[in-house]
């Protein structure tokens, strides 16, 4: 989790590195960025894992790309396409994100439901576009979307998940009941990154040291839960991020619902509400990739096991 938290902090602290950008009248309302990511959210359903980062990250940066090309204020996450500076940001950034997240969708459970919605709000979203700029802006969405498709065409999703085990060695990962998830995880395409092991936590330290026993017993004694040691803070850092009994919401939602927090409260623009959606969850799922590759690169038995083999 502690890698977890430190990509987190990260994504967190990127919100308060935004470029001051000059804002047209179109650009004022983050509405329609913040639209596309509730209504994702909505309709992921049971599907809505760890792995719908990738879903989050790809949406997100079409619709930053495309407004971007309109506005061209910052440099482009992935792409850029000519553009007339009088098209809307709006058309554009609403086509390019319903391109994307129903194309991404389609095959998904929940695609008799989603489908409709994503169709819906385009519509909505679209409606009061004056005509000419709503079809350059529109064209722009269609042009960016599919380029961020065929980006993400090949990125390994459909590679996994695959079997994972190890020798049942104390200090080794065994299995604790589900079977392991998200193995494919670490051979897909980062977002930002170079590689899955460009920032690899180091190798945790051996079970016959000192420095091993430290850290056990330090989770032992504040994971356990009779804890004398832990504090209240603690308690409740723990259950957010394992979304359990404070929330329902899990750990990668509540990081793009406080980008939508932060953009009404410091009433940020379209292109900027956008642009750290785009960077937020581009960041979620490159840290997750990490925290995976190293998972499985090193193969550290769980706390779990750890704790119940020593009693």
């Amino acid at each position: 989790m502690s890698l977890y938290k430190t990509w987190f902090v990260a994504a967190a602290a990127n919100l308060m590195l935004l470029s001051p950008s000059i804002a047209t009248a179109a650009d004022t309302d983050p509405t329609v960025a913040i639209e596309w990511n509730q209504t994702l959210q909505a309709t992921i359903g049971g599907t809505g894992g760890p792995a719908s980062t990738r879903w989050f990250a790809a949406m997100h940066i079409a619709m930053f790309d495309a407004m971007n090309s309109i506005a061209r204020q910052y440099t482009p996450f992935r792409t850029s396409v000519r553009a007339s500076s009088g098209a809307s940001l709006e058309a554009a950034g609403a086509q390019a994100a319903h391109d994307v997240i129903y194309e991404l969708m389609k095959n998904q459970p929940t695609a008799g439901t989603a489908l409709p919605a994503y169709d819906a709000l385009l519509a909505a979203q679209l409606a009061g576009i004056p005509p000419g700029l709503r079809a350059q802006g529109v064209a722009v969405g269609k042009a960016v979307a599919l380029r961020i498709l065929e980006w993400r065409l090949n990125d390994g999703v459909s590679a996994g998940p695959f079997p994972y085990s190890l020798p049942a060695i104390a200090g080794l990962w065994q299995p604790t009941g589900a079977p392991v998830g998200l193995t494919q995880v670490p051979l897909m395409l980062p977002f930002t990154l170079k590689t899955n092991t460009q920032f690899l936590p180091r190798r945790f330290p051996e079970i016959n040291t000192p420095a091993y026993a430290e850290d056990y017993n330090e989770v032992r004694l504040i994971g356990s839960a009779t804890s004398a040691t832990r504090t209240a803070e603690q308690t409740q850092t723990a259950k957010l991020f394992a979304a359990f009994e404070i929330t329902s919401t899990n750990i990668f939602a509540v990081w793009n619902n406080i980008v939508r927090d932060m953009a009404l409260s410091q009433h940020m623009t379209l292109l900027q509400t956008a642009r750290q959606y785009a960077l937020t969850n581009a960041l979620l799922f490159d840290g997750l990739m990490t925290s995976q590759s190293g998972k499985f690169i090193y193969g550290l038995w769980r706390p779990l096991t750890a704790i119940n083999s020593a009693l």
